[in-house]
């Protein structure tokens, strides 16, 4: 929703954001490419499916995205159905100036392409609205009974019907000829403003959502998206400086742990070494495995902290990023952004352990320890 209510409040109750599960994206993303619609929409349905700022595709996401493919099968009829009038129009003026001439040949032409147009529109008419409720199929297993999303959905439709009502009106005064029609359309629309004011007053009234209270971050979730938007979802400048303060300790200490893990390694390549004995290659593995983790932890935390940093470090600063709610779902967005970038291995510390690997001798180890100390 955009221009009468928001729903952020849902942005603070987790428990309205339950996962849409793997069949039902499935199925949406399969419907949304048999309407052939906005390809933008599409596209963005099918990136929300990989990375959603609230985690999961939730059962909300998935109302959301089937109310703008319906909304848009709506626009299409809408624009359709001008599009259509104008080309009959244009041979019903055709088949008055045949009939005037008397060509049977081209009277019965006329009205035979008039018969077809006529075929197509009702053919394609009928199509959208066995698309659409192909759509509300979707959308009765998204709500799941559930009284809330039910009313999230009903609170959006109504706001989806004055965007298409305003949608035929600006069309109509440029297509419509006629004065009574556009008239009937405007008052349509200003009867779809009252409506979907009034719905969702009424739902907004009805709702009594509790404040989001402060939640407790453990060590080992720093670098959990999930966790980290739990936390900064209070929209506490504390919490947030909390978070950082919690981020920025843990790095040094995994920095620690990195290095001690290497320093044993190295410490067991040394007296293989002398041995005249190269290491087990399980030996080898696991320590990889586990310096392979530790730098993708420090590199995703590193990454955040950075993103932090950019946040501010004034209570004034944060707040004015963290309490406006697009701000805030930017910032969430950026977050898993963050961790995901943690994986890559061209870069940060999870490069410095691959190429380690490449060639653990007991130089190459001591080098890479220096570095990480």
């Amino acid at each position: 929703m955009s221009k009468i209510f928001r729903f952020e409040q849902y942005l603070e109750e987790r428990d309205y954001f339950s996962p849409a599960g793997e069949d039902l994206m499935e199925e949406i993303v399969l419907w949304n490419s048999e309407q052939s619609i906005n390809e933008g929409l599409f596209d963005s349905i099918k990136n929300k499916l990989s990375k959603s700022f609230l985690g999961d595709f939730s059962k909300v996401s998935a109302i959301d995205a089937i109310r703008k493919g319906n909304l848009e099968i709506e626009k299409d009829l809408v624009a359709k159905k001008y599009e259509y009038n104008d080309k009959l129009d244009a041979l019903e003026l055709k088949l008055a100036e045949v009939t005037r001439s008397g060509n049977r040949a081209a009277i019965l032409a006329t009205d035979n392409e008039i018969a077809k147009k006529r075929d197509e529109y009702r053919a394609y008419v009928k199509s959208k609205k066995i698309q659409m409720e192909k759509g509300l199929s979707l959308l009765s297993k998204a709500i799941d009974k559930n009284k809330r999303r039910k009313e999230y959905y009903e609170a959006g439709k109504a706001e989806d019907e004055l965007n298409l009502a305003n949608y035929e009106y600006e069309m109509a005064k440029k297509k419509s000829s006629s004065t009574k029609e556009v008239d009937r359309l405007k008052r349509s629309l200003e009867k779809a403003r009252t409506d979907a004011e009034s719905l969702i007053q009424r739902f907004q009234n009805s709702v009594s959502m509790p404040s989001v209270k402060s939640v407790e971050i453990e060590v080992k979730d720093l670098s959990n998206p999930a966790k980290i938007k739990k936390k900064l979802s209070s929209k506490q400048s504390s919490d947030f400086l909390e978070l950082k303060n919690k981020t920025e300790n843990n790095i040094d200490k995994k920095k620690e742990e990195l290095a001690k893990s290497l320093e044993d390694l190295a410490s067991m390549v040394e007296k293989y070494t002398k041995s005249g004995l190269s290491p087990k290659s399980s030996v080898l593995s696991d320590a990889e495995k586990k310096a392979t983790e530790l730098a993708n932890q420090i590199d995703a935390e590193v990454n955040l902290l950075n993103l932090y940093n950019g946040i501010g470090n004034t209570k004034e600063e944060i707040e004015r990023k963290i309490k406006d709610s697009s701000k805030l779902k930017s910032l969430f967005s950026q977050i898993n952004d963050a961790v995901k970038d943690a994986k890559d291995d061209s870069s940060g510390y999870t490069k410095e352990i691959l190429v380690l690997f490449m060639d653990p001798t007991l130089k190459n180890l001591k080098q890479a320890i220096k570095k990480i100390k």
